[in-house]
């Protein structure tokens, strides 16, 4: 089994649909099919006690000899005969209630006739049988190979058989459904969904046509979500978590590599496994989730590329990052510098670039490219304390190195207004007086003034309070600041 674990779930765009198709089938559950288990349970030993099977059995057998399945019947008369192998006469009794054929010529009174002695009482019998299976919801909605109805191809999909059955089924919903309903647009998604599910009963009726058992649970959808997610992706490679027996491990490989291993699994289960599980209806989920995501692929651009190539970029991104560190490592210095500048380019948010540029371009401090390099770092918006560590160090650095400094007005103001309420604020102070020093006539001088007076009355120190608020009230009558600002 492969589980693909590639993409975090982002709460800031929660999958919606998801969650409703969720909640959706946990409600049918919980609400409308409560009592399923004891009724089914309570319909069996119906058929049981009530002797139904005394009737039938021998029906079917004669049934299957008029259909050349001779061997069959011979087997089933030898276990009917010899009842004492309860297990075994269970097992053909359900195989006989499977048997739609066999059904629907018991309706059709072709084997059981008016005119046969027992038929009254068998009619009575086998109605109040009918009775009570029509009234159980995992029956009555489910998907019948032998007698489809419309309605049914999509109900089917919101039925489970007990809480295993459901809860295993909603943990694969969520971790195929979240990626892909980011990865589409939502209207596209849930449509993919539950038309992957009406191609997966169809799947099963076509090679299943006469069987009479009824079908219930939303795994062929979730097959199909499994079919489209192996399109979506293709050949991109993603993590996967997968086990075998008792070992299990991660492995990265192409997205489409499930296909064909999800596709081996079903067929292994079909032929091999438990006979209870529909594994036609998984594998025509596959194959419907697969076709609805090439022609949306092929013919529609609702595929989110970004997302889908969101973790491809990370991994370019970390690749890309090494090779420079190393090639800084080994001092060729342009060489690193051309791989930054690429990543700047694409991330040009990302602080730890700009710190490498920046390092790289100090040793030439000369150059118009340090300079440019220090306003960039110089220029970030974070106020975490520790972002206001790294913003002072490199300030302090830059103005040991720089011969002189070449930082706007706009930009040591900003320094100013993070440092003046931090540990630095003693820094603060000196960037506003040098900007009242040397640009007086600068528009948020008065500002920074504003902010020295409400700090230093903060700190309780009268003498520098008074001292800045005399300067903004001789300097700057009119401004703005002046008039709001008391002590």
């Amino acid at each position: 089994m492969f589980l693909p674990l590639d993409k975090k779930l982002d709460w800031h765009n929660p999958p919606y649909i998801t969650l409703v198709l969720i909640a959706l089938n946990v409600l049918v559950f919980s609400i409308f099919q409560t009592n399923d288990t004891v009724k089914f349970k309570d319909t069996y030993n119906y058929y049981m006690n009530s002797m139904l099977y005394e009737y039938e059995l021998p029906i079917y057998i004669k049934y299957l000899k008029n259909n050349s399945q001779t061997n069959k019947a011979n087997t089933i008369n030898s276990v009917f005969l010899n009842k004492k192998n309860q297990h075994k006469l269970q097992l053909v009794i359900f195989d006989m209630l499977a048997d739609g054929g066999f059904k629907k010529a018991l309706e059709q009174n072709t084997l059981m006739t008016p005119s046969d002695t027992n038929y009254k009482h068998w009619r009575q019998l086998r109605d109040q049988f009918d009775h009570k299976l029509n009234h159980i919801t995992g029956y009555q909605y489910a998907l019948i190979a032998s007698e489809p109805e419309f309605l049914d191809f999509f109900t089917y999909q919101f039925l489970h058989a007990d809480w295993a059955h459901l809860i295993g089924n909603m943990i694969f919903l969520f971790i195929f459904g979240f990626v892909l309903e980011s990865a589409l647009t939502r209207p596209i998604y849930i449509a993919s969904y539950l038309v992957a599910g009406v191609g997966s009963g169809l799947f099963y009726i076509v090679l299943d046509p006469n069987n009479a058992s009824a079908s219930i649970g939303a795994s062929g959808s979730i097959s199909g979500l499994v079919g489209m997610y192996t399109v979506v992706f293709g050949f991109r490679k993603i993590k996967f978590f997968y086990y075998l027996l008792v070992y299990f491990n991660y492995v990265k490989a192409p997205a489409i590599i499930l296909l064909p291993l999800w596709l081996l699994y079903n067929l292994s289960l079909q032929l091999w496994g438990p006979s209870n599980v529909n594994n036609l209806a998984h594998i025509g989920g596959l194959l419907s989730g697969s076709l609805i995501a090439f022609l949306i692929k092929r013919f529609t651009n609702l595929v989110d590329i970004d997302y889908v190539n969101e973790n491809d970029d990370s991994d370019k991104y970390l690749s890309d990052y090494n090779k420079a560190l190393d090639l800084v490592s080994k001092l060729e210095f342009e060489k690193a510098s051309l791989i930054f500048q690429t990543l700047y380019a694409t991330n040009p948010d990302d602080v730890n670039v700009q710190f490498q540029l920046y390092n790289i371009s100090k040793h030439n401090p000369s150059s118009a490219m340090f300079h440019v390099q220090a306003q960039n770092l110089l220029s970030i918006t974070k106020s975490d304390q520790e972002s206001l560590k790294f913003l002072y160090n490199i300030y302090l650095e830059y103005k040991q190195i720089a011969n002189p400094p070449q930082l706007s007005n706009d930009i040591l103001f900003q320094i100013a207004s993070k440092f003046i309420e931090s540990a630095y604020s003693d820094e603060a102070e000196k960037i506003i007086l040098l900007l009242l020093e040397q640009q007086p006539n600068y528009e948020k001088i008065p500002s920074g003034l504003a902010f020295l007076v409400k700090y230093y009355k903060s700190q309780s120190n009268e003498p520098k309070m008074l001292q800045y608020f005399e300067i903004l009230k001789n300097n700057y009558p009119d401004s703005y600041d002046a008039k709001q600002t008391v002590i």
